[in-house]
């Protein structure tokens, strides 16, 4: 049977939602070519098949006879490794780079390249040996032209918001394809989840153990902060042990008992009634990342303050969603009041427009159709 739709995955992220909206569009002609990943990792429909490969090069001949066969091939997040296949892609299959951000931000060379701050880049560097640098320079020369090859034949870009579209013309001026948006969760499915709860007085920074969340650079800010009666929740739980060890140190040493690191995972509902505590979300990356937090935030109608810039500052701010910059708590303090319920109606009015089901379901659609 001829496959129409192979989605070339090297993560198990997102992917169960992404599979059951292209299975509500296209029921039965879609392909999961999981790299790496273990088919028990996936929840997908069971409409859709599930073949698995390694990034050994008979597997990925494989792959590639396997996108041969189809008409659409969506790579998720493309990793250098994965960056040859879709270079080697061949034009009469519509070639989908759908990018999360980690693929097209910063620098073959160095992922964090003019995303950190100055407090940040030294804690970062403090732990690293100039092997390290070799190493990545090697990597670079590697890797960097099948990434640029790779963006030469993408045909269509993908990225969580569309303001993302000038950072990767920038990082692969190559790249003569459009812009067509596809989504990874929605209101109904995660946004939402964990009921509808007044939120509380804590704060919460940053989501993963990432230096792009730029964490000492916001512990700084709120250091200077009247944090009386307040908690600051930090996500750990996932990212560089490393670097989450420096950011416990340097949280307890500015913030002292204020801080509330979270090391564990926590299941998608209790995550979302522990962020139906926070009022306010910082966000200190200059990069779009955590849009699911940032969403989250906006829907139970929290305070959410990000760097300027970050596109999706640019991106809430130009569809009416209420979204702060991180300057301004700097300017004026932690905000005290309330977001208004009329904010709060209009911030669910945006979500439902760009962000529910039946958009991520029209947005596959629209994909498909341009094949």
């Amino acid at each position: 049977m001829t496959l129409p739709i192979v989605h070339v995955i090297t993560s198990p992220s997102f992917i169960n939602f992404v599979a059951s909206v292209f299975e509500e569009v296209a029921l039965g002609g879609n392909a999961i070519a999981a790299v790496n990943v273990s088919a028990r990792e996936l929840s997908v429909p069971n409409t859709a098949r599930v073949e698995s490969f390694t990034s050994a090069g008979p597997d990925l001949a494989r792959l590639q006879e396997l996108i041969l066969e189809s008409r659409v091939a969506i790579f998720h997040n493309v990793s250098p490794g994965i960056a040859k296949v879709l270079a080697h892609a061949p034009p009469s299959v519509l070639r989908v780079w759908s990018g999360w951000g980690g693929d097209y931000y910063g620098s073959t060379f160095d992922s964090n390249a003019r995303l950190l701050g100055p407090r940040t880049r030294r804690l970062v560097n403090s732990t690293v040996r100039p092997t390290f640098w070799a190493g990545r320079a090697v990597h670079a020369l590697r890797y960097q032209p099948k990434l640029q090859a790779a963006a030469r034949s993408t045909d269509v870009f993908s990225a969580p918001v569309p303001t993302d579209l000038h950072v990767f013309q920038n990082r692969f001026a190559g790249f003569g394809g459009r812009y067509s948006q596809l989504n990874y969760v929605s209101v109904e499915d995660s946004i939402a989840s964990g009921g509808d709860r007044a939120v509380g007085p804590d704060i919460l920074v940053g989501n993963s153990a990432a230096p792009a969340n730029n964490h000492v650079e916001v512990f700084e800010l709120l250091a200077r902060s009247n944090l009386t009666g307040r908690r600051v929740f930090v996500p750990l739980s996932y990212g560089n042990p490393f670097y989450a060890a420096l950011v416990r140190r340097a949280g307890h040493e500015l913030l002292g008992d204020r801080f509330v690191p979270i090391t564990e995972f926590l299941p998608l509902k209790e995550y979302n009634e522990l962020l139906a505590q926070c009022g306010i979300v910082m966000m200190g990356s200059q990069r779009q990342m955590a849009l699911g937090n940032i969403l989250r935030a906006v829907w139970q109608g929290a305070h959410v303050a990000l760097d300027p810039r970050n596109p999706i500052f640019e991106y809430l701010r130009d569809r009416g969603a209420t979204v702060m910059l991180l300057d301004d708590i700097a300017a004026n303090g932690l905000p005290t009041e309330a977001v208004s319920a009329a904010r709060v109606e209009m911030n669910r009015a945006f979500l439902d427009e760009y962000w529910s089901r039946r958009v991520a379901i029209h947005n596959a659609r629209a994909l498909i159709d341009l094949v």
